[in-house]
């Protein structure tokens, strides 16, 4: 199966070329490190692939960690989206280039690993390209994947699949996998059993700079008074259940506020469009910030802000979860002392959830209805509030520091210099 990609996917690249080569002269910024050139790179750095936004921010405990460390090895990072590559610019991580990562044709991957000639490779998650990876196994390059995951339902998918990927997940140096149905899940896919660890995420971990409640609330211009729910990563299957929910809570309350967070930012206009027609004054964030102010929703159209706004809020909806997408990322919001509410959906986050529901801070609900009826008793229960964030944080606390082991298998495997893990500046604080 491994020789009919590599064939298919040459043959592919052969008859794209013109159009290729044509897009990487327009718009050389978006299209030239796509075909695996274009971009001046240092060598023998440790190249660092995340998906987007989510998995970025994920890796971005890592990055910092590994800066930290004395004396910092080079780290570039690679996205698979122009949002993704906008995020790890616009938060200036610690690394020597961002770039968007090589299409998984043979010609594109193996022109960009000539080019950048990297000690190791770190995937994060499950961006798991079968041309890459095997000619990374073929050049004696080091791979390892952190936070490593398989969904419930890309499980069936990847076993399918499984001839694609099993020499080169058999010579993965190592494995940090989220939960132990991860770990089962890549080792059927080939993965060495001695390989791979349970580790959890490194979302779990929240760095020391993110903003606590109190700046975060100033940012939003909030009063002591006001309250605030914030809606996460809302996908637009949900819009119809979040919009109906929060024009009855906004007529019955005046001084209820929310946060609007589309999982994708060029659904901003039509948020406001459908905000407007429901008589609900909705304001996009940097207008509202141009503004000085206004509106009772603030539709959140920047990429990566999200996780420092949670704190802010006095209860969060985490979107992906009322649609079939399997939920998003509870963590953040927990992190913050924020009440989780959750919807049916839950597969993606399972276990995660499991811990904040178990500790009381996080609950689920089965639709519109439950959801109005959840926020309008916690809206209206300061001191329940209050118990289900310390309970949060408790849980958040007992689960920090997943950056710091992930930082010790990288080095155990080889992929940090030895005495990384030791000479690292202080570690992720939840």
């Amino acid at each position: 199966m491994l020789a009919a990609y590599r064939l298919l996917t040459f043959v592919a690249f052969v008859a794209l070329w013109p159009a290729l080569a044509l897009l990487a002269r327009i718009r050389p910024e978006r299209w030239r490190s796509r075909i695996g050139g274009g971009q001046r790179l240092p060598r023998g750095a440790i190249w660092v692939h995340a998906a987007s936004v989510g998995e970025l921010l994920g890796a971005q405990p890592i990055l910092e960690t590994i800066a930290a460390s004395r004396p910092p090895p080079a780290v570039v990072v690679s996205t698979m989206t122009p949002a993704g590559l906008r995020v790890a610019r616009e938060l200036a991580l610690p690394v020597a280039a961002s770039f968007l990562v090589p299409f998984d044709f043979p010609q594109s991957v193996e022109r960009h690993l000539d080019a950048l000639a990297p000690s190791a490779l770190v995937v994060v998650e499950t961006e798991l390209w079968p041309n890459l990876l095997d000619a990374a196994r073929r050049r004696g390059i080091p791979v390892a994947i952190v936070n490593a995951r398989i969904s419930d339902r890309g499980a069936a998918r990847y076993r399918a699949l499984r001839p694609l990927f099993r020499r080169a997940l058999t010579a993965t140096a190592w494995i940090a996998a989220q939960t132990a149905a991860d770990r089962d899940r890549f080792i059927a896919l080939g993965a060495r059993p001695d390989a791979v660890e349970v580790l959890g995420s490194t979302k779990a971990d929240a760095r020391t700079e993110e903003a606590t409640r109190g700046p975060a609330r100033s940012a939003l211009r909030l009063g002591e008074r006001d309250l605030l729910v914030a809606f996460g990563s809302a996908r637009t299957e949900e819009d119809d259940v979040f919009l109906e929910v929060i024009a009855r809570l906004a007529a019955a309350d005046s001084a209820l506020r929310f946060l609007y967070a589309p999982r994708h930012v060029e659904r901003v206009g039509a948020l406001l469009s459908r905000f407007g027609g429901a008589g609900i004054d909705a304001r996009a964030l940097t207008e509202w910030r141009a503004r000085g102010g206004g509106g009772r929703v603030l539709v959140v159209d920047t990429l990566g802000e999200l996780r420092a706004m949670y704190p802010a809020a006095d209860v969060a909806v985490i979107g992906g979860s009322f649609s079939r997408h399997g939920g998003h990322n509870p963590l953040e919001a927990a992190r913050g002392g924020v009440p989780v509410i959750m919807g049916p959906h839950r597969q993606n986050v399972r276990d995660a959830f499991r811990r904040l529901e178990a500790s009381g801070g996080a609950e689920a609900v089965a639709d519109a209805d439950g959801l109005e009826r959840a926020l309008a008793r916690l809206l209206g229960d300061p001191a329940e509030r209050a118990e289900r964030g310390r309970r949060l944080r408790a849980v958040c606390d007992a689960e920090a520091r997943v950056t710091d082991r992930v930082i010790d298998g990288l080095a155990r495997a080889g992929i940090l210099p030895p005495g990384s893990q030791a000479s690292r500046a202080g570690g992720a604080k939840c």
